[in-house]
């Protein structure tokens, strides 16, 4: 199925300080023939044959994690249950302390295991022979013994199996004891050492999965070279070979070449999404912070996964982190929570800290997710790490990694977080957020106070810059301020500042210069339209030109369009969150010091919700109903997919019958705008669990409401009664006993969405949805 090969330089101090110890990763079908206990790397370095033991331990069955005994009928991916469903087993080769003495050439020594046969795969023909290789290059002319480089290791196992059917990610996150920089892109599978293996029609070593050409819906692969991951959307079901090569360089020289190949087995799972990992600040997969020295990097990773399991059950979210600033593992003791050391451990303390902390055989689990908390003090220590070249790095990585356990493919999700830490000195410059013109005629100038912890502050100096002179207006002695009023008595139009900061040990002047900072003053939604409108840079320029960028949730910001006005026109279908910013060109402006080229952007993003929303995906038994409803949506025209005309339905389990069903809405609105929404309605028998079916009945209204429902049971036995109210990310708002047969619940001081009310007593248990206008 594949493999990897890297080595690890042995280090002074320990028994054969200067060698190699090679590794050899392989990854087996279950169905297939099993490796031996020891395997041949061949070279052409001085070292020649290489022989590897397997590690104990080894192999490991890399099963999907699912829980097996909650389902019945499910096909598991699992080499003892289910073998010929696509399950792997990964084997782990170790070499004995290894001495290679001499200087690499320039085209690098090469270490490669060599075989036959490959497995069938969808984007090659036939069953060419595998060639697993890495390469190691020359630094400086250094003989490799005593060594001084480890390889990139890869952080987790290859994912043999991963999920088709919706947007998702493929991680090949690896790291460098010394720091080398790591690059990542699409590698080139080979038969032998010269020769490349043959892709079918569509298919290349950098287009390996399936693409529109195989399906309409699918989205091509491609691949972060910052973090190696692999994103992709497909559609099409398969087994496809992908080889992903990661480059490490030192100082700006090339030193070490590895390839991981892997054959990538898409199962199609439209049902189950992976959980989403937030940590506070600007989510995406490859998010870079830059602190100072000093500072306390302190926030919430928050999972969620507010999904459930094929037998109604909460999903459970399972989290991991790797990083080489993580610090010893230090055991849960008593009600004490798991976390990590943040003297020991990592590869210069302080050490970052995760409470509660996962380990390579205890993650953290949590139904419907969960919650870690992050916390590091950066020193002056995190920038000047040697990585020997004089160099020193102040870049330091952070993985996590998200699974839920459904079956029979659970979802996984990654994120890489970069920490930049920079100098001390880089506390004092100052600079400025806005400056806004008051209802009274004066200027109020806002800006970003500076963080001294040495006491070398001493005074901001306040400069305007109007349009007959520069003049220092204050001098102001409190370093957390960070507003000033300009009484504007000669009613200028526009103004311009500068502030300055003075420090006992050197005069540090940071003279940041605005007009005004720009900000999206209106966004007014209108069917299939967005009106953009903001106020001018400055009223003594004359055509500036405004750059207008959209983006979604998942996708980047774009450049959509510029223009001098100060309206634009967004017309389009705006079915989806879209965001708005708008930026000027650089912009020439003087200041207490001389010339500034400023450049000015939104500091405010305001985004619209879907127009037309039915609902989300939800699991009923076959003796409830549902209503679903236009939400708000004021159409002309509503086409059910049942055939109703009306701005909602009402659904019966019964009629739709057990199994998932598609329910959609085609509704158009007065301007000829046409969007469409669609949910599937999964009818279960609920055998497993008790309903609230024929002994008790239960009524909302209304429903969709504004704030308050009203609950009405009938034929209740003599149980005690409870409900939870839970938002959509997973977490429980209200939780109370019932005690009477008719109650109120208010959700007014909630955001508009879909709620769960669950009520549950010793013996029964049913959950309906609310909708929140």
């Amino acid at each position: 199925m594949g493999g990897e090969i890297t080595w690890e330089c042995i280090p002074v101090g320990q028994p054969y300080a200067g060698k190699f110890f090679f590794y050899l990763r392989l990854y087996r079908d279950c169905d297939a023939i099993s490796y031996g206990q020891t395997q041949t790397l061949y070279s052409t370095s001085p070292a020649g044959n290489i022989y590897l033991t397997l590690i104990s331990g080894y192999p490991k069955n890399l099963s999907t994690g699912c829980k097996s005994s909650s389902f019945s009928g499910v096909n598991f991916i699992d080499c003892n249950s289910y073998p010929s469903n696509g399950a792997v087993t990964e084997y782990l080769y170790k070499s004995a302390p290894v001495e290679i003495n001499g200087i690499p050439p320039a085209i690098g020594w090469t270490f490669y295991l060599t075989s036959c046969c490959r497995n069938y795969a969808d984007n090659f023909s036939g069953y060419p022979n595998y060639f697993i290789r890495s390469k190691m290059y020359p630094y400086n002319n250094n003989n490799v013994y005593p060594c001084f480089d480890n390889s990139p290791q890869f952080v987790e196992p290859a994912q043999p199996i991963v999920s088709g059917g919706y947007p998702a990610v493929i991680s090949n996150a690896t790291f460098d004891k010394e720091l080398d920089s790591l690059v990542y892109e699409w590698g080139v599978p080979m038969v032998n050492s010269n020769t490349t293996i043959s892709y079918n029609t569509s298919y290349s070593y950098t287009h390996p999965l399936p693409g529109p050409s195989q399906n309409i819906n699918n989205v091509s692969a491609t691949i972060n070279p910052k973090n190696g991951f692999i994103y992709y959307e497909s559609h099409t079901e398969g087994m496809f070979l992908t080889c992903i090569k990661v480059s490490s360089y030192r100082c700006g020289q090339l030193v070490a070449e590895n390839w991981r190949e892997i054959l990538v087995n898409i199962k199609n799972q439209t049902n189950n999404s992976p959980p989403i990992i937030d940590i506070g600040l600007d989510s995406n997969n490859n998010l870079i912070d830059t602190v100072v020295v000093g500072d306390i990097v302190s926030f919430p990773i928050n999972v969620n996964d507010i999904q459930f399991l094929p037998d109604g059950n909460m999903q459970t979210v399972t989290f991991n982190a790797f990083s080489t600033m993580f610090g010893t593992y230090i055991p849960a003791n008593g009600s004490t929570p798991a976390t990590y050391s943040s003297t020991t451990g990592c590869i210069q303390p302080p050490c970052a800290t995760l409470t509660p902390a996962p380990s390579a055989g205890i993650p953290i689990t949590g139904n419907f997710g969960t919650t870690v908390q992050f916390n590091w003090t950066v020193e002056c220590a995190h920038t000047q790490i040697n990585i020997g070249c004089g160099l020193t790095s102040n870049v330091h990585e952070f993985y996590y990694k998200v699974k839920d356990d459904y079956c029979p493919l659970p979802a996984n999700n990654f994120i890489k977080h970069t920490i930049v830490v920079m100098p001390v000195q880089y506390k004092y410059s100052t600079e400025i957020q806005c400056i806004n013109k008051l209802q009274n005629n004066n200027f109020e100038v806002k800006w970003n106070p500076i963080n001294d912890t040495t006491g070398r502050f001493l005074y901001y100096i306040i400069h305007f810059i109007n349009p007959d002179d520069i003049e220092t207006v204050d001098t102001i002695y409190n370093m957390g301020e960070n507003t000033y009023i300009y009484n504007n008595s000669t009613n200028y139009d526009y103004i311009k500042c500068s502030i300055e900061t003075k420090a006992n040990f050197s005069h540090i002047s940071n003279n940041s210069s605005l007009i005004k900072n720009l900000e999206l003053s209106s966004v007014v939604y209108e069917p299939c339209q967005a009106n953009l409108q903001w106020p001018a840079l400055s009223n003594s320029m004359d055509s500036i030109y405004y750059k207008i960028f959209r983006k979604t949730e998942n996708t980047p910001w774009t450049l959509i369009d510029s223009t001098t006005s100060l309206l634009y026109l967004d017309v389009g279908s705006l079915d989806q969150n879209f965001y708005y910013k708008i930026q000027s060109e650089d912009v020439f402006v003087y200041d207490s010091l001389g010339n500034h080229i400023i450049k000015n952007s939104s500091s405010n993003i305001i985004g619209t919700t879907k127009f037309l929303n039915i609902g989300s995906d939800t699991t009923i038994c076959i003796n409830h109903n549902l209503t679903l409803n236009s939400n708000g949506f004021n159409a002309t025209i509503y086409q059910w997919s049942n055939g109703s005309t009306d701005s909602y339905i009402d659904i019966m389990a019964s009629d739709l019958g057990l199994g998932s069903h598609n329910i959609w809405l085609n509704a158009t609105n007065a301007t000829a705008c046409n969007t469409s929404d669609t949910v599937t309605i999964t009818v279960e028998a609920c055998t497993s669990i008790k309903e609230l079916d024929n002994k008790i009945s239960i009524e909302i209204s209304p429903n969709p409401s504004d704030g308050m429902f009203i609950i009405k049971m009938e034929n209740m036995n003599e149980d005690n009664y409870s409900l939870e109210i839970i938002d959509m990310k997973a977490a429980v708002i209200i939780k109370e006993e019932i005690l009477e047969k008719e109650f109120k619940i208010d959700l007014s001081s909630y955001p508009a969405g879909n709620y769960l009310l669950r009520i549950k007593s010793k013996e029964y248990n049913t959950q309906q949805k609310l909708i929140l206008k």
